[in-house]
């Protein structure tokens, strides 16, 4: 008999990282999580979505938030 557990964690790596900081501070910064070999937005946090930013979003093709000031990209 196989079983299986299937668990969905589409924030993980954002929740891994401010996790120590305070929930207010993490809210004022739009943070993207890109992957490195393809250049794709992966995850993103809440204010980032308001201000456009959308998942799959290949970086190349969106210069305006790869330059922008107040964003914090990782990779």
């Amino acid at each position: 008999m196989l079983l299986w557990l299937y668990l969905h964690f589409p924030t993980l790596q954002l929740d891994t990282l401010f996790h120590s900081q305070d929930n207010d501070h993490a809210t004022e910064v739009a943070v993207a999580i890109v992957d490195g070999r393809r250049h794709e937005v992966v995850q993103a946090n809440q204010y980032a979505l308001e201000q456009g930013v959308q998942l799959g979003w290949d970086l190349a093709a969106q210069p305006r938030f790869a330059r922008s000031s107040s964003a914090s990209i990782r990779s």
